[in-house]
């Protein structure tokens, strides 16, 4: 299992090297983003949460950051935060290295991030609808690598569940649902429980955005965790959960 999860994680990818489309590339099409309700109601969404949940904010890494909507977003709110963003698309890192020039952007895979980031480097470490694509066999060490990046905070709009795979290419297995997109929920509350993690776990997203990538956040405290980041320390059986896991 974990080989086949492997190689539709590598197909994964390649989907993602190549989905910006020449139509996305063009900056008729990010400003109409804006205007779209649902679009910007998710935008503002994701970034109220997140200032409501976080705290002296002076930096942050966006992975899977796309071309740059959310960063820009937040750039409009606060222009003082130094922002950065990862993506495996080429297009999608170009269009935001000209839209925000004064911002650091990587092309390149996930699990190349510690050759382009330092250890404890960033206060806030944040994805969007971006876990979903990342097979249960890389999620250790991506969340590892966050933990050694970050310095205050990570905060996930996911959709969570149990490491199950819920889409994928037919031929791949008939019982999938049928999609070009591999997509798995993974259960990132028992990752971060078996890592010592404080986190807040949330599933109260307004229903008309959860078709857009997340039926869920959850912020990782990372000052009030207990491990030890210099040595990056994992503590097994601590769970330190501030609310409730599951409220449905």
């Amino acid at each position: 299992i974990k080989n086949k999860n492997m190689s539709l994680q590598s197909k994964s990818e390649d989907y993602w090297k190549n989905t910006i489309s020449v139509q996305k590339r063009k900056k008729s099409y990010f400003d109409n983003y804006f205007n779209d309700k649902i679009s910007k109601k998710s935008l503002d969404f994701r970034t109220n949460k997140m200032l409501d949940h976080v705290s002296n904010i002076d930096s942050i890494l966006d992975i899977g950051c796309g071309y740059g909507a959310f960063l820009y977003n937040l750039h409009q709110l606060n222009p003082n935060i130094k922002l950065s963003g990862i993506d495996i698309s080429k297009e999608a890192i170009e269009f935001c290295r000209k839209n925000l020039p004064n911002s650091s952007f990587i092309n390149d895979k996930f699990s190349n991030i510690l050759k382009h980031f330092k250890e404890n480097t960033y206060d806030v470490i944040y994805t969007s609808g971006v876990m979903i694509h990342q097979s249960p066999d890389i999620i250790d060490d991506l969340l590892d690598s966050f933990i050694k990046i970050g310095t205050k905070y990570i905060v996930h709009f996911e959709d969570i569940g149990n490491d199950e795979l819920i889409s994928g290419k037919k031929e791949y297995n008939p019982s999938w649902r049928e999609s070009d997109q591999f997509l798995w929920k993974n259960n990132l509350v028992k990752r971060y429980q078996e890592k010592g993690c404080s986190f807040t776990f949330q599933s109260n997203v307004p229903k008309e955005l959860r078709g857009i990538g997340f039926t869920n956040y959850m912020v990782v405290d990372l000052q009030n965790s207990f491990f030890d980041k210099q040595d990056n320390k994992e503590l097994d059986n601590i769970y330190t959960t501030k609310e409730k896991l599951w409220e449905n």
